[in-house]
């Protein structure tokens, strides 16, 4: 890192952060505050068998500076959190942490002076009030220098005699653990306020992209009411002319015809739209009745048939001969509709088998004998206005459709599907309520 990027750093922590980033802060801090008194409540008694190897003689000594500062770690967690506001708990997080490593360089004070090897344990303890003072570098610096200087005169004042070479060593020792926690603190808290800035730029644009999508749902279902009434007055007018015409000559008969059934995928178009809309904007009702699923499931079959007669596909229904359900009957014959003239348009030999097993609760399937879709694509496939692999026609919204009425139904859906192998689409309905028909 060069000098100017350091500088640019260091000035940039004088600017008084903005409310939303002091508060994420405080959170952050909160949260490595419990975690640094949990660890001294738990590492200080722990340490004191370590004492009892190193310095049997100092037992007393050590056990009640430890067991001091364990209580004091430990009531801040239980009480201060509970009873006091997150600033003060904050603070007197600050003060335990300081508090133990200020005991640690008195123990230190106590034993060998600067050769003492809790040394070690003075730097565990920089490092514990750095987790918590990662949005303070400054503010860390003159913490860990101030307990730097308040560890150097303990243990020059208390011991008897002090060896100089271990005297060095030590203060240098911690003057870098001071200069490095100072360092790491300084850097984390310019990434984490780049990830906090970034994260509300993020924020704002997925606001903006939620309110586009409402505004696009809006359009969908405003757009799909307007055109629902012209076409469906044009399909009126055709069957009308159809029935009441009997002079029209053959070739016009089927143009009427070829209009009529334009007007009609057109009408299914627009309910599609609609459909979508109304999901996505969370406006679909369901309309439960009780109902036999089987022959709902039968006359689907009985409509795919005439969408693959002069392929030669077979439409195949297994499952019980009925089956009494409690469900939105609309939304499941929409459901198997939409898969059973997806598979139709892929399927050009083979058959389409629609198959229905109670396990917990009410599973549909719809397999084929298609092409098959690649298991990277089995996520795409639910996309709407989205198409994978061979097109066949169609707006790519019926997946879509299907994979909302299943979420509306309190289902799952699922994918089983490689290339050559056809696809099987899994409706599973858990909370459906069922029973044997009469």
């Amino acid at each position: 890192m060069s000098l100017v990027r350091i500088l640019n750093i260091l000035a940039a922590l004088g600017r008084s952060p903005d409310p939303a980033y002091r508060r994420a802060q405080q959170s952050l801090a909160e949260q490595r505050s419990v975690v640094m008194l949990g660890y001294v409540g738990i590492a200080y008694p722990a340490f004191y068998a370590l004492d009892l190897c190193v310095y049997p003689a100092l037992w007393r000594e050590l056990g009640w500076i430890r067991a001091l500062h364990c209580v004091l770690g430990l009531s801040t967690l239980l009480l201060g959190r509970r009873l006091l506001s997150a600033a003060a708990f904050l603070r007197m997080a600050r003060v335990s942490a300081i508090s133990a490593t200020l005991s640690v360089g008195l123990m230190c004070a106590l034993s060998e002076g600067f050769s003492s090897l809790y040394v070690v344990g003075m730097i565990l303890c920089f490092m514990a009030i750095s987790t918590i003072e990662i949005f303070r570098p400054a503010a860390l610096l003159v913490t860990l220098a101030s307990i730097t200087a308040s560890y150097c005169f303990l243990n020059s004042v208390l011991p008897e005699e002090v060896d100089v070479g271990h005297a060095i060593a030590s203060t240098s020792f911690a003057a870098g653990a001071v200069l490095f926690c100072g360092l790491a603190s300084l850097l984390s808290e310019k990434h984490h306020r780049d990830l906090f800035h970034a994260n509300a730029r993020l924020t704002e644009k997925n606001l903006a992209l939620e309110e586009a999508r409402q505004h696009q749902g809006q359009f969908l279902s405003m757009i799909s009411h307007e055109l629902r009434s012209p076409v469906n007055s044009m399909l009126g007018f055709i069957e009308l002319v159809e029935g009441r015409e009997a002079s029209l000559q053959p070739k016009s008969r089927a143009n009427l015809t070829r209009v009529r059934e334009s007007g009609r995928r057109l009408l299914g178009l627009i309910n599609d739209l609609l459909d979508l809309s109304k999901a996505e904007a969370g406006r679909l009702e369901l309309h439960p009745t009780s109902f036999d699923l089987m022959a709902v499931v039968r006359e689907v079959a009985e409509a795919t048939r005439a969408l693959v007669l002069q392929r030669g596909v077979e439409v195949v229904v297994r499952g019980p001969a009925a089956l009494s359900v409690s469900s939105d009957e609309q939304r499941l014959r929409q459901i198997l509709t939409n898969l059973a003239s997806n598979a139709a348009k892929f399927t050009e030999q083979g058959q389409i088998t629609l198959s229905v097993f109670e396990e917990d609760g009410v599973t549909l399937e719809v397999s084929d004998t298609g092409p098959g879709i690649a298991p990277e694509a089995h996520a795409l496939v639910f996309e709407a206005f989205r198409q994978v692999g061979i097109s066949a026609g169609g707006t790519g919204l019926g997946l879509s459709i299907v994979q909302r009425f299943v979420q509306l139904l309190g289902g799952t859906i699922e994918l089983e599907s490689e290339p050559g192998r056809g696809a099987a689409f899994r409706v599973r309905l858990g909370h459906i309520k069922t029973r044997a028909a009469a």
